[in-house]
């Protein structure tokens, strides 16, 4: 969400009483969290087009299966078990019934990964492809986004990079800088993780968490927005991007660095855990087959302009390009520009 966005959510909200039974307030949250007749539910609802979120729609399958899994990362994120579903789509009119197909069969794969079941919507023709996606479900114990102490180890349930790989090759593939052949589309459509025994886990340990559906820069800022006096000393290296974007960064000469900086997100779940419950977490995650990355560690501050700690060198909010304030190609000039300096210029 661009910074743009989050002024226009906090004009909205200023007309609209909050109900006394939400718990979370603006942006403390992925979900927005109610308690009801005893029991807590998340709700969330999720919009989409191709133009602005670059998902890949070269396997109709892959992008069903996607958009379920984004719009279910922020049920994840607070902890909550998903239930139901509900969308609005609008098809492209010009593709074929059997795309529709392969996209119904992802979308019910996922669902079925979940046990979320969709109880219905809207379906239209367009002339674009458009998406949204609504789910809620049950949580005992919410996670927020605020809650993170001094000292909270930060980790991420996953490799990071997919989503800023997929935007990078379909802005290649678009602008013909790369041939449309299979080892192309294949790494342009990643097929994102669905998190949800992860999730449970990271509930029982976590202090709070966010998904990584704007990257993990993005949501490193979006933590500290709703955690004073709090800041991260973070270390990252080639390591964290998953193996498929590491390739592309070296098949594109790209820096590797920049699927990180990127604003297209891979929606894992980053979280912090305190560092006495550190072992005990890591056992459990290890039954589970499951490897975490550890990324750093929040530290006290004094109250301060929204920055971290990256690899030994303060990084600031305002220095990142923000994507929504600029077109797709400056953006992409700048943020480039902007890597290259931060991080290769002596």
């Amino acid at each position: 969400m661009s910074s743009k966005e989050k002024n226009i959510v906090t004009l909205l909200r200023s007309y609209f009483p909050t109900s006394p039974q939400q718990l979370n307030t603006p942006h403390e949250a992925d979900s927005e969290i109610i308690s009801l007749h005893g029991k807590n539910y998340a709700f969330n609802i999720d919009d989409y087009s191709l133009e602005e979120d670059f998902f890949s729609d070269f396997f109709p399958k892959r992008l069903g299966k996607n958009l379920i899994t984004a719009t279910l990362s922020d049920l994840l994120a607070t902890g909550a078990t998903p239930l139901f579903f509900l969308h609005a789509i609008s098809f492209d009119e010009k593709r074929s019934s059997s795309e529709a197909e392969e996209f119904f069969q992802g979308m019910s794969e996922a669902l079925a990964q979940a046990n979320c079941h969709l109880l219905g919507g809207d379906t239209s023709m367009s002339e674009k492809f458009h998406y949204t996606g609504v789910a809620w479900g049950e949580v005992e114990t919410p996670l927020m986004r605020s809650g993170i102490r001094p000292t909270d180890l930060l980790y991420v349930s996953g490799p990071l990079g997919a989503g800023n790989r997929q935007g990078l090759l379909m802005q290649l593939l678009q602008k013909k800088k790369l041939p449309p052949e299979q080892q192309y589309l294949e790494l342009a459509s990643p097929i994102f993780p669905y998190r949800g025994t992860e999730s449970k886990i990271i509930n029982s340990f976590a202090h709070a968490c966010i998904d990584t559906s704007d990257a993990l820069v993005h949501a490193l800022f979006d933590l500290l927005r709703v955690n004073p006096n709090i800041s991260f000393d973070i270390e990252i290296n080639q390591n964290f991007l998953d193996p498929l974007t590491q390739k592309v960064a070296e098949l594109t000469q790209v820096p590797w660095q920049i699927f990180l900086l990127g604003s297209l997100g891979e929606y894992e779940l980053l979280f912090s855990i305190p560092p006495e419950r550190q072992t005990a977490f890591e056992q459990e995650a290890q039954k589970h087959n499951w490897h975490p990355l550890l990324l750093g560690q929040a530290v006290s501050v004094p109250q301060k302009e929204s920055c971290f700690t990256l690899n030994k060198k303060e990084l600031y909010e305002k220095e990142i390009p923000d994507p929504r304030n600029l077109g797709t190609d400056e953006y992409v000039q700048q943020l480039f520009a902007f890597t290259l300096k931060r991080f290769y210029e002596k």
